[in-house]
């Protein structure tokens, strides 16, 4: 199991914009939790597609185990 904290802290507000969560996210935590982030944030979209466009489901252990291999992958280059 994998287990990650990421402290974002994000007020609620309905007019925060995807790039100004990026921007957030650039701005407040370390480059650790951002290969995080972003690996788990394509993963959900590409998780998307698969059931738009194949109609196959994915469970959240198995995106989280990609999510681990993808990034224990980008390390080891």
């Amino acid at each position: 199991m994998v287990c990650i904290t990421i402290n974002v802290r994000l007020d609620v507000n309905d007019d925060i914009t995807i790039a100004d969560w990026i921007k957030l996210c650039l701005d407040t935590v370390d480059e650790g939790a951002l290969e995080w982030i972003f690996v788990l944030a394509w993963s959900f979209w590409n998780c998307r597609n698969h059931m738009v466009f194949k109609q196959k489901k994915i469970l959240v252990e198995q995106i989280m185990q990609q999510v681990h291999h993808l990034i224990k992958c980008y390390k080891e280059e």
